[in-house]
């Protein structure tokens, strides 16, 4: 009589049962005869069709490729830059925002918009376009530098400027290409200052002298022409930005203003004031 012999049993664990079903885990994913089937991939280093470029502009003509670049990048309207209406919680005022004791005949139209340069965004696109579009932005647009807040009650050795930041976070090497800088302050309330330099050639475009109400002023002195000129001439050797800092050490006493025009402003009741970028600051 053959004896039984009875095998115990044996009861699965949680992990036991995962392994005892990881083969036919295996098996079901490999298909007939055991094998795996092959999944087709595309190489990640080709794009698809569907993210071809279909652009035309490298393939156009130097010409055409720049005229087309400078329309997109060039603003009609000059970049402010400084104008201390745009930080009215951080600054003493401007004598363009005087209110007189009196009430005004008239309403003065201003545009406190912020315009601050901003690089296009064909910079963006790839290093090839960035190199060119940059070059042509700071050749083609007009950057008026601004410094229009009352001076402080005490004497600072080195007041702060209104365009101080913009000057020192731009890439030295693109002042090379500007060709309109302008500085805008005032000679004395309610008349104001425009210098506009031509960076890249080393030369004075203008300055302009006009009141706040729209008259066009002689410039009285010989010695604030030369000075400007020779301000410039000096640093002729030097790059760009240094021939900037030059004019602007000779020709910061048009951004100093005292602050006793806070209470009357000269003319300021008696005739309306203009309106335009140029009366914006």
């Amino acid at each position: 009589m053959s004896q039984q012999i009875s095998t115990p049993h044996v009861r699965a664990t949680p992990r036991r049962s995962l392994r005892l079903q990881k083969p036919k885990t295996i098996q079901a994913e490999a298909g007939p005869l055991g094998q795996h089937t092959p999944q087709e991939h595309k190489p990640s280093n080709q794009p698809s069709s569907s993210h071809k470029s279909t652009s035309k502009l490298p393939d156009l003509s130097a010409e055409l490729h720049r005229l087309i670049i400078s329309y997109l990048i060039t603003s009609e309207r000059p970049f402010l830059i400084g104008r201390c209406q745009e930080e009215r919680h951080k600054t003493r005022g401007s004598p363009r925002d005087i209110i007189s004791a009196h009430k005004p005949e008239f309403t003065v139209q201003r545009n406190d918009s912020r315009n601050r340069p901003i690089q296009p965004a064909i910079s963006r696109v790839c290093r090839a376009f960035r190199e060119e579009a940059l070059r042509l932005w700071y050749s083609e647009n007009h950057f008026w530098l601004i410094h229009n807040e009352f001076e402080p009650e005490v004497n600072v050795p080195n007041p702060r400027r209104g365009f101080d930041a913009w000057i020192s976070q731009t890439s030295r090497d693109m002042f090379n290409h500007m060709q309109h800088v302008t500085l805008c302050g005032y000679s004395t309330w309610p008349n104001r200052m425009m210098i506009s330099i031509d960076l890249k050639n080393r030369r004075i475009d203008h300055i302009r002298h006009y009141s706040t109400y729209g008259d066009e002023l002689p410039i009285w002195q010989q010695m604030f022409i030369d000075s400007t000129k020779q301000a410039l001439a000096s640093q002729a050797g030097a790059d760009g930005l240094a021939a900037l800092k030059a004019v602007l050490a000779v020709r910061d006493d048009i951004f100093q203003i005292p602050r006793e025009y806070i209470t009357a402003p000269p003319g300021m009741m008696r005739r309306q004031p203009a309106s335009g970028w140029e009366y914006d600051w």
